[in-house]
């Protein structure tokens, strides 16, 4: 008998997640993700799933097989896949991540609703190095199933910190040093009224033309942290992020756009900032 993970409001009363597929399971697993359940409907699904005789020892994962039917019932995908996992929600500070390849960079997400676009962002965040993610108040949990299923297990490869408030948000930086913040935006983003001054107080430049990093003979090690905001689309940068950027040598970096579009979807923007910012932070000795 499966438990019921169908209804949203029941997992989270249940504080639990649900991980769909082997590659997910396995991700999990390497992150020391304690899990409760593992649902299979074949012998097979079972084959290459890390450490499993381990985990059944020492956490008490339980196996259960199911009827294929009734794993379609609970899947969330249009193609169940055969092989669930249940864990408690975990705590992202207990994470096993591997950090020796990140750079000086923390990205905040501003109030990002969508559970895709939110999971895309966190895996290009993995995928470029950054040091962590935070996300503010306002922003999609990032155990939802559409979150996890478009992270693509990116979750336990980069530390993320949940309902950062903006007034807290500095104490997730690093301590004791200056930090330069770059605000995601639009040049032609119809901003609301109370944020309309704010924005225009500062400096807006084209991405290719920022230079994130000190160039020369600067070794990576001196860099100064940087802060990159993401906001949602749909609403624009909150008047906190640009308050933020006043207070921390702060500037807007837009993305040249054609074609009479009038903005990019959140996720692709921040795909193409943090890659470019890899490039810099590469080319540096």
């Amino acid at each position: 008998m499966m438990v019921n993970l169908s209804l949203k409001k029941r997992r989270e009363t249940m504080n639990i997640i649900v991980l769909e597929g082997k590659r997910l399971i396995n991700d999990a697993i390497d992150a020391k993700i304690k899990l409760k359940y593992i649902y299979f409907t074949l012998e097979d699904h079972l084959r290459d799933i890390h450490n499993l005789e381990e985990i059944m020892a020492t956490d008490g994962t339980k196996i259960m097989k199911v009827l294929y039917r009734d794993m379609k019932i609970f899947s969330s995908l249009v193609t169940a896949p055969g092989i669930m996992a249940v864990s408690e929600k975990p705590d992202f500070s207990k994470l096993a991540v591997d950090r020796s390849q990140q750079m000086p960079l923390t990205l905040v997400c501003d109030n990002i609703r969508d559970p895709g676009n939110l999971g895309t962002i966190i895996r290009s965040s993995a995928a470029a190095g950054v040091d962590k993610v935070l996300l503010t108040n306002g922003c999609v949990d990032p155990w939802n199933n559409k979150v996890i299923k478009s992270a693509a297990g990116a979750h336990f490869r980069i530390p993320l910190v949940t309902n950062v408030s903006w007034s807290s948000l500095t104490d997730h930086l690093p301590g004791g040093q200056a930090f330069d913040v770059f605000i995601a935006d639009s040049k032609d983003h119809h901003h609301q009224q109370h944020t309309e001054k704010l924005a225009a107080s500062l400096q807006s430049r084209d991405y290719f033309g920022v230079q994130f990093f000190e160039p020369g003979s600067r070794r990576r090690q001196q860099q100064q942290h940087k802060v990159l905001i993401i906001a949602n689309e749909a609403f624009g940068p909150s008047s906190e992020s640009y308050q933020l950027a006043q207070q921390c040598n702060g500037s807007r970096v837009t993305i040249p756009l054609y074609g009479n579009v009038e903005s990019l979807n959140s996720a692709i923007a921040s795909s193409i900032l943090l890659f470019e910012i890899r490039k810099q932070y590469n080319s540096l000795q």
